[in-house]
């Protein structure tokens, strides 16, 4: 009967640690794929990158739109969660 290392170098993997850093590689870029779609929709929607986006909204004096106050938020969180995950995927392949 084979053991788990066997398997996984009948895989092509060299180990454990480095079936789990590519297993945990293709997770993350799943992820990165989803909020990386998720910011090009607001930037061609909006015609511009996040930073100028948030910027032009941050700058509005009694003026207010809950559709685009509502993309910011959705739009923040995708670009905060962009950036996560393309640090991670950094930090894998290191």
């Amino acid at each position: 009967m084979q053991d788990v290392k066997e398997i996984l170098s009948e895989l092509g993997f060299s180990g454990i640690e480095d079936a789990a850093k590519k297993h945990a590689w293709l997770i993350i870029s799943g992820k990165v794929a989803k909020y990386d779609a998720e910011c090009n929709f607001f930037e061609t929607k909006y015609k511009c990158d996040f930073i100028t986006f948030e910027k032009n909204i941050n700058s509005r004096v009694n003026e207010e739109d809950i559709n685009e106050e509502d993309d910011l938020l959705d739009w923040r969180f995708a670009f905060e969660q962009l950036t996560k995950y393309r640090e991670q995927i950094a930090l894998i392949q290191s």
